[in-house]
């Protein structure tokens, strides 16, 4: 309980919050001041850096300067020739592109529970892909209609469906095997 009258209430709240303005205002007042001492210095040092900057370019290429000009214009040449081998070891096919053009192909009563790669290179001119395709077919048939689906695909050269495969009538446990070549 506050015993004084609301007049002296009103004066007091008054004094409080001129305070506040005031204090506030100060604090204001002294991060801009230190803002200021801070960045003029950066301020003077870039507009130095600058004006060096800008005197430089005025004056006459020296002959070193112009080796090193004639150097940057051969780099394009250069950069194109080591492109030109970096492309000719890289694969023609990514291992991505690979399995998106594998799994595209649905058909009913297939299932297929994993697909592995193996890169070898069985010459110095041609590189071929192998890929394991397991998994489950419902009838013969959809295996058949399986691999001759494969055999369709563009990146495909070659589908063997081991015989072992085809020994049951219904749900054939199954590993077709894929040759993919890189030419």
């Amino acid at each position: 309980m506050n015993l004084l009258p609301d007049t002296e209430k009103k004066i007091l709240r008054k004094g409080l919050f001129s305070r506040f303005i005031i204090v506030s205002t100060f604090a204001v007042a002294g991060a801009i001041f230190v803002s200021l001492v801070g960045l003029i210095p950066a301020y003077v040092i870039a507009r130095v850096k600058l004006v060096e900057v800008v005197s430089k370019s005025s004056i006459p290429i020296k002959s070193d300067e112009a080796s090193a000009t004639t150097s940057l214009a051969t780099l394009p040449e250069e950069i194109r020739s080591k492109l030109q081998v970096y492309q000719s070891n890289v694969p023609k096919y990514r291992a991505a592109d690979i399995f998106y053009e594998i799994t595209k192909v649905k058909l009913d009563g297939v299932y297929i529970k994993s697909i592995s790669l193996l890169s070898n290179s069985s010459s110095a001119n041609t590189k071929t892909k192998n890929m394991n395709i397991s998994g489950t077919a419902a009838t013969r048939k959809a295996l058949i209609d399986f691999a001759e689906i494969l055999k369709k695909v563009e990146l495909v050269s070659e589908v063997d469906v081991p015989v072992s495969s085809l020994a049951r009538e219904k749900d054939l446990p199954f590993v077709v095997k894929i040759t993919i070549s890189e030419q």
